[in-house]
C-alpha cells in the first residue's frame, strides 16, 4: 500500500468536495485508490490536503496523468496544479 499527500488550493471548497465525491470516485477507483481523507486547512479554507491510500505508486501516477482527472480538477475549481508527496511509513505509535 502507498500513502500519498496531495495539497491543492481551490476556489470554493463545497464545489470541490462535491466533485471529489461524485466525479472523482470512479476515477480514483479505476486507478487503484483504496480511500482518502480530506482536510481543510484551519487558517485558510481554500487550501485542501488529501491523504490517499493507493494499491501502487504506478496507479497514483497513472491517475495524475489521466486527462479525465485533470478535467475533473478544473471543474472542481482547483487553482493550479496540486503538490504531490509520496510517503514512506516511518512507524506507528500509540498516543
Amino acid at each position: 500500500m502507498v500513502h500519498v499527500l496531495v495539497q491543492v488550493t481551490v476556489e470554493d471548497f463545497d464545489v470541490f468536495y462535491s466533485g471529489f465525491k461524485s466525479r472523482g470516485f470512479p476515477l480514483r477507483r479505476r486507478h487503484g485508490s483504496r480511500g482518502a481523507q480530506v482536510f481543510r486547512h484551519a487558517d485558510d479554507p481554500s487550501k485542501v490536503s488529501i491523504l490517499f491510500e493507493w494499491r501502487s505508486r504506478e496507479g497514483m501516477e497513472r491517475f495524475l496523468e489521466d486527462p479525465e482527472v485533470r478535467e475533473s480538477m478544473k471543474k472542481g475549481g482547483a487553482v493550479g496544479p496540486p503538490t504531490v508527496t509520496f510517503l514512506d511509513s516511518a512507524g506507528t505509535l500509540d498516543a
